[in-house]
């Protein structure tokens, strides 16, 4: 198998000090913000991405990627792990 692109989405509680941890500590750079329904940040690294959400822009992603039923609808499969961190809010 081949990966093209790897994609990771991370919601957390404290939105500003998540984003200056990867901005700021890691060196990343910050590429478009969200702000409609809450706020995200998309990071570029390479042939991945890192979005940091806070609590009310994950959720309006997950409604709009797998709550309305449009991905089983078409016969596709939604196939996931969902991880409990302590450190990320659920």
């Amino acid at each position: 198998m081949v990966v093209n692109s790897f994609r990771v989405a991370l919601t957390v509680v404290d939105f500003d000090r998540a984003v200056a941890f990867y901005r700021d500590g890691l060196g990343l750079d910050p590429g478009y913000l969200w702000t409609e329904n809450g706020r995200g940040q998309l990071f570029g690294a390479g042939e991945a991405s890192l979005e940091i959400f806070d609590p009310d822009y994950a959720a309006n992603v997950d409604q709009i990627e797998a709550g309305n039923g449009s991905v089983v609808k078409f016969g596709l499969p939604l196939k996931c792990r969902i991880f409990k961190w302590p450190w990320i809010a659920h």
